[in-house]
């Protein structure tokens, strides 16, 4: 084989590569189980949870994530409720666990499955793309 052929073969070789690249959960989804139920991955590494007003309005968790293939891993979970007359927001992180592991299954690029924790399991469909 000639050096050009093993050039243009180790190219093409890399674009195939780079086509293969996993969906990025980056960014807003919105569950079609529970209406208000949304949670967002940001590209900095921290997430937010925004719970249905049943909970209270505005409320949301929120902390930091790590991705490990379909693993996503959120970490220091803390609550945040918007309470009437400026009442300050409880500490209530005792709570929740110091993590919460959630398995990821991309239906497609804008579709996931998410399971691992009764309250956000379900399917989920991506609202915006950050």
């Amino acid at each position: 084989m000639t050096r050009q052929a093993i050039i243009m073969s180790l190219i093409w070789i890399l674009f195939t590569l780079a086509g293969c690249s996993r969906p990025s959960i980056v960014g807003s989804w919105e569950s079609t189980r529970a209406p208000g139920l949304e949670v967002t991955f940001r590209s900095d590494g921290t997430y937010g949870v925004t719970l249905p007003d049943q909970l209270g309005p505005g409320a949301e968790i929120s902390g930091n994530y790590e991705v490990d293939r379909n693993r996503v891993r959120l970490t220091q979970p803390k609550l945040a409720v918007e309470l009437p007359f400026g009442v300050p927001t409880p500490d209530l992180s005792r709570f929740f666990p110091d993590q919460i592991d959630l398995d990821v299954a991309f239906k497609t690029d804008d579709e996931v499955v998410i399971a691992g924790n009764m309250m956000l399991q379900g399917n989920y469909k991506r609202k915006t793309r950050q």
